[in-house]
């Protein structure tokens, strides 16, 4: 079983204004809501692939509940957790013409202790071993600790714990080991404490990481595509030049198929990463935060060459190496 964790979720309300210029007046084209949050986006990403998962989403008030219907109508199966406060909107400006995506995000509500103690215990009672866990998506004020608690219980279930997040919530989230992380260069950078200007800069990083413990290093690069990075191989996913939509949800469309194939039994890792870097790629030429079909990610994902590299000096995984 897969779950994943939307710790401050949104109502994402997309509006579409051509050539938009902050500071003048501004006409919208179209507008559209979506359930918004990383763990929720890759629930629908996985729901589009036919991968069956629990999204357990922290909601309240009206839009908490419209949340809720939501995804229930897209048929993602939910466990909602009480927040203490209304559930955020927030808006993402998509100028097409520009191909540019602002987004203008609210602080999202406080999480009691108590019920974070019950997710912990929820977690507890369903995680088994060969699951998946995903940790995604920013965190509650003061809960920068909240997914190296919760990457801990997956590992001590023998689950596979996937992070995406960034600041300190991934400087604290990589201390429970996770299986699998996917920052993008500038994440990576901030984690590092220095800019990551080249790929041998990103892969020297990338190797640190794993040399403290964490299986695989995927690091998005925007429209340069995709880099994976494990203690045998380097594989690169070139991007495609593409017209993009929307930006919102691209990232979380690569984490789904990312799951989704580590869930399945002899994994091919270039084929996994083409597919992923394909998912991103059709993300973008995808309205909102909507998942993009599975026929556009096999079509994007047929363009995209990958390079493939071994690693020089083999990486030992030493569980007691400290990070940085």
């Amino acid at each position: 079983m897969i779950y994943t964790i939307t710790l401050n979720p949104a109502l994402d309300k997309t509006v579409v204004i051509p050539s938009f210029q902050a500071g003048h007046v501004n006409r919208v084209q179209s507008i559209r809501h979506d359930p918004g949050g990383k763990g929720i986006n890759v629930s629908k990403n996985l729901q589009t692939l036919g991968c069956r998962s629990l999204a357990i989403v922290a909601l309240a008030g009206q839009t908490g509940r419209q949340i809720d219907e939501m995804l229930r109508e897209q048929r993602v199966e939910t466990l909602v957790i009480p927040a203490d406060a209304p559930t955020r909107t927030n808006l993402k400006i998509s100028d097409p013409i520009g191909q540019s995506t602002t987004d203008i995000n609210e602080p999202g509500p406080m999480i009691s202790h108590q019920v974070i103690d019950q997710l912990s215990r929820t977690l507890r009672q369903r995680l088994k071993s060969g699951d998946s866990l995903v940790l995604a998506g920013s965190v509650p004020p003061g809960m920068e600790y909240i997914y190296c608690d919760l990457g801990k219980i997956g590992q001590a279930a023998g689950t596979r714990v996937f992070l995406d997040t960034a600041g300190p919530a991934l400087a604290r989230g990589i201390e429970a080991r996770p299986f699998l992380i996917k920052p993008n260069r500038e994440e990576l950078s901030e984690l590092a404490g220095c800019a990551l200007r080249d790929e041998a800069m990103i892969c020297g990083e990338a190797l640190r990481l794993i040399n403290s413990g964490i299986r695989h290093v995927v690091v998005s690069l925007g429209r340069e595509g995709l880099i994976m990075v494990n203690a045998d191989q380097i594989l690169i996913a070139a991007g495609l030049d593409l017209e993009a939509v929307s930006t919102v949800g691209a990232g979380d469309a690569v984490m789904a198929v990312l799951v989704d194939g580590f869930s399945r039994q002899d994994v091919n890792l270039p084929d996994l990463i083409r597919l992923a870097a394909g998912a991103g790629s059709a993300s973008v030429m995808s309205p909102g935060s909507q998942p993009p079909r599975h026929e556009l990610i096999q079509q994007m994902a047929a363009q995209i060459k990958v390079t493939t590299r071994p690693i020089n000096t083999k990486v030992r995984y030493n569980d007691n190496s400290p990070i940085r």
